[in-house]
């Protein structure tokens, strides 16, 4: 998605004083919809980087009982 088409489907809401103070996206473009959804998921990403996990059988025991992984 290219600045253009980024800037013609945001909106800056500003205070009193004239500082912007948030931005609406306009979510109804499947691409800034998508760009959005990609950040998102990056952003879970990083937010998870360090995380020690846990083994894939343990996982299928807690959400797939009776499913036993091979």
């Amino acid at each position: 998605m290219t600045t253009a088409a980024l800037k013609k489907h945001q909106t800056y809401f500003y205070d009193e004083k004239g500082n912007p103070v948030m931005v609406q996206l306009d979510l109804r473009n499947k691409a800034l919809r998508e760009a959005y959804e990609d950040w998102m998921d990056a952003k879970e990403a990083m937010a998870r980087e360090n995380d020690s996990g846990r083994p894939f059988d343990e996982f299928v025991k807690e959400y797939s009982p009776g499913f036993e992984s091979r």
